[in-house]
């Protein structure tokens, strides 16, 4: 009887474990525009977790484009020297345009040997150039209102910059 006890209270302790574990394990979790509220709300309150958390829902990728903006707008609320150094890391990387998304789709159009995605491919020469552009112009312009140490350092800088642009052309 006694073996039979022990060997219940094993089982019952492994399933225990067992939940415990799996509760534990990350899970997918997409945000709605109420979450990212509450947590601005909090973040307000001085609640540092919560700018985590929006630094979180920004960087995710998974998450729809409306809830990433509003976390990041929620975010220019805060002065935390933590926000202002991720996203400084995140515009230093580029790593909000999703490049992984249009580099697929070219993949999928080269799969297809369609001769009539010439035209969309050439069309997106066109409009990459310009949205690139276009951040550029705003790049500059921010650079212009925030100001910079050494300004013929940043010219030389952005010539570098520009005479790289040209010649991987």
């Amino acid at each position: 009887m006694e073996i039979l006890f022990k060997l219940s209270i094993r089982k019952l302790l492994f399933f225990i474990t067992g939940v415990i574990l799996i509760s534990g394990c990350a899970r997918f979790s997409q945000y709605a525009l109420e979450d990212v509220e509450k947590q601005r709300l909090k973040s307000k309150n001085g609640d540092e977790k919560a700018l985590q958390l929006l630094t979180e829902m920004y960087k995710d990728n998974t998450q729809s484009y409306e809830v990433r903006l509003a976390a990041m707008r929620a975010l220019s609320e805060s002065r935390d020297p933590k926000v202002i150094h991720d996203i400084q890391g995140t515009v230093r990387s580029a790593s909000l345009i999703e490049l992984d998304l249009m580099k697929e789709a070219i993949k999928i159009l080269i799969s297809f040997q369609d001769i009539s995605s010439t035209d969309s491919l050439i069309a997106a020469l066109n409009a990459t150039e310009t949205k690139t552009n276009e951040i550029r112009t705003d790049i500059l312009s921010a650079i212009g209102e925030i100001g910079t140490k050494d300004e013929i350092i940043l010219l030389i800088k952005l010539y570098e910059v520009s005479k790289r642009s040209n010649a991987q052309m």
